[in-house]
């Protein structure tokens, strides 16, 4: 046979192979749980869970970032773990204390390279409640809600087909608790600005759940001259039963983070990452961070696009989206334009002041 022929066949198999290789490599992507969906003061949350597609020679050396968010968006506890050579894994906590101080939803966001992931437990502050009686009852087991938020959480005005999403899950669902209502409130003025109901269904193990999508319009946030910005959360609540769930999200004016043209130059030193770092993890207050970012723009060490400080008043509070925002753009998760975005928030409502 000709050999030429046979060279063209094996190259032909190597191509082909080589192509089925890059194809069958699947993208990475993280299953987790908590070993309990409710917890007390004193209790260890446990976490574990495994790394879909781990390649134990390109990711030995790459750790899951996971930090737990309170109901009001403020980081209460933070860390990392290596992954064993299966891509499997597992952490602990402790709850209670120190920085849990409220009864809530607390999210836990997981994040593997550019892979996030989030999940929830239920903290209530104050010591277990002592067992229920034994009773042949079905409901006899505590209900819990949950509702877990998805990306994004931050919105704008006159921002057209912007959707709010997130899910809700029952434990322990009763029929006697009647119907399930979600509301969506203004934080600030604590104005409803949707009241409807949502019909959960059964999924199995006890646990029945909807999936909101609730389109963000600009009618229902105007009323007349006056639009309705900030902080909104989304309230989950049943006609008979106390146990409720709550999450929240950010409305901003497009002036409160200016717009700039992708041909505007900004620089930033990579060493502002280190900062961002240690300010998220509470090594600087919000003062030194603010301090330190005025002083980088004022000496032209960072070089921000030029922004109007175009916001009424002075405010020092800085929206705990911003220190999220800082969080992830240190680990690389989000581009430097976001966190642009973020500087120039606080200079826009004069946090910082140029």
């Amino acid at each position: 046979m000709n050999p030429l022929f046979l060279l063209s066949i094996l190259v032909g198999i190597i191509i082909l192979s080589s192509a089925y290789t890059v194809n069958a490599q699947s993208e990475i992507s993280i299953d987790a749980k908590t070993d309990k969906t409710s917890y007390y003061d004193g209790d260890k949350v446990t976490v574990s869970g495994n790394v879909k597609n781990f390649e134990s020679d390109i990711h030995s050396a790459i750790d899951i970032t996971f930090r737990v968010i309170d109901p009001e968006g403020n980081i209460v506890s933070l860390g990392q773990t290596r992954p064993t050579s299966n891509g499997s894994f597992s952490f602990d906590f402790d709850v209670g204390g120190g920085f849990f101080q409220q009864t809530g939803n607390y999210p836990i966001h997981l994040f593997f390279e550019s892979t996030k992931k989030e999940i929830s437990f239920s903290y209530k502050k104050g010591d277990a409640e002592p067992p229920l009686p034994k009773t042949n009852s079905l409901n006899s087991d505590r209900k819990i809600i949950t509702i877990t938020m998805d990306d994004p959480s931050i919105f704008y005005l006159n921002t057209p087909n912007q959707i709010i999403r997130a899910l809700v899950e029952i434990q322990n669902y009763s029929p006697s608790d009647g119907k399930h209502f979600m509301k969506v409130i203004h934080t600030p003025t604590n104005k409803v600005l949707k009241n409807s109901e949502i019909y959960p269904k059964g999924i199995g193990n006890d646990i029945w759940a909807v999936q909101i999508a609730y389109p963000l319009l600009d009618s229902d946030l105007k009323f007349g001259d006056q639009a309705f910005t900030g902080e909104f959360e989304i309230h989950i609540s049943s006609e008979f039963d106390a146990q409720t769930a709550n999450t929240s999200f950010l409305i901003l004016e497009s002036r409160s983070i200016p717009s700039f043209e992708t041909n505007q130059e900004f620089i930033i030193p990579e060493w502002i990452r280190n900062n961002a770092k240690w300010w998220v993890q509470g090594g600087i207050s919000d003062t030194e961070f603010i301090s330190g970012i005025q002083y980088l723009i004022q000496q032209e060490i960072m070089t921000i696009p030029e922004t109007d400080q175009t916001a009424e008043g002075s405010s020092k509070n800085i929206p705990s989206w911003i220190k999220n925002n800082a969080d992830w753009w240190s680990q690389g998760l989000i581009s430097d334009d976001d966190f642009v975005k973020g500087i120039q928030f606080l200079i826009a409502n004069r946090i910082i002041t140029i």
